[in-house]
């Protein structure tokens, strides 16, 4: 049962994806809209305290999830992307209007997710 942890968490950031949907695609749009970033990304943290991108949803309580927004540039301005992994996560990542791409970090370590939005 190693991977049931794993899943449980996507399982948690899917249903927070559900119940925050309107704040999160507006974020997103935004930072596309604004010419910052075609690739933004959100920052779901738990029992972690990493100082990147901007707050969208505070953690309710200890061992709840924090969500920021990020981008890949940033990423790779603070060396969290090693240079050579940017070219191969931009294929990958290659839409952010239909989904999203989450960067979930937790006590078990750090992990990419890809999820469809709408």
């Amino acid at each position: 049962m190693a991977n049931a942890q794993p899943l449980e968490h996507l399982t948690q950031v899917d249903e927070a994806l559900a119940r925050y949907t309107q704040l999160l695609d507006g974020a997103i749009d935004a930072v596309i809209d604004q010419s910052v970033s075609n690739y933004p990304i959100l920052v779901w943290q738990r029992g972690a305290e990493i100082e990147i991108g901007v707050p969208l949803i505070a953690a309710a309580n200890p061992g709840s999830w924090e969500v920021r927004m990020t981008t890949l540039e940033e990423l790779s301005t603070k060396n969290l992307m090693r240079p050579d992994r940017v070219k191969g996560f931009r294929e990958v990542f290659s839409d952010a209007r239909k989904q999203y791409c989450l960067f979930v970090i937790d006590e078990q370590g750090a992990q990419f997710a890809f999820r469809p939005r709408g």
